[in-house]
């Protein structure tokens, strides 16, 4: 029998948002990038648009935690347009999210980034 894995759900990762649709932000993430519902973003200095949050990619810009990925988006081929981004005062479940795993020890940077933007760590 064939093993399903269940991938992330948009939203999932939320605990509570602000009034409306306050906590939410559109904007474009950039060609080549694929990210998942929960994953940290940052903003690409040279574009303006949002890639994958890299703290090795100073000074590149994606190295700044600037929001939270609402939404499964693959953008491998090219600008996706309208993402919906949490960029400001929501709660967030921290298992839910998905963290930079390729630079050590990173975590309490990027809540502490999440926390500059209002977004809190639960």
């Amino acid at each position: 029998m064939a093993t399903l894995t269940e991938g992330k759900h948009t939203g999932e990762f939320m605990v509570s948002e602000a009034n409306g649709s306050r906590s939410r932000i559109t904007g474009t993430l950039l060609a080549g990038q694929n990210v998942v519902a929960g994953e940290l973003l940052g903003i690409e200095t040279a574009s303006g648009k949002y890639v994958a949050y890299n703290p090795a990619n100073a000074p590149l810009g994606s190295d700044t935690v600037a929001g939270i990925a609402f939404d499964n988006t693959d953008a491998t081929l090219a600008d996706e347009a309208g993402i919906a981004i949490i960029a400001i005062d929501a709660e967030v479940r921290g298992s839910d999210l998905t963290y930079n795993e390729a630079v050590a020890g990173v975590i309490t940077a990027e809540v502490d980034g999440l926390k500059a933007l209002g977004l809190i760590v639960r």
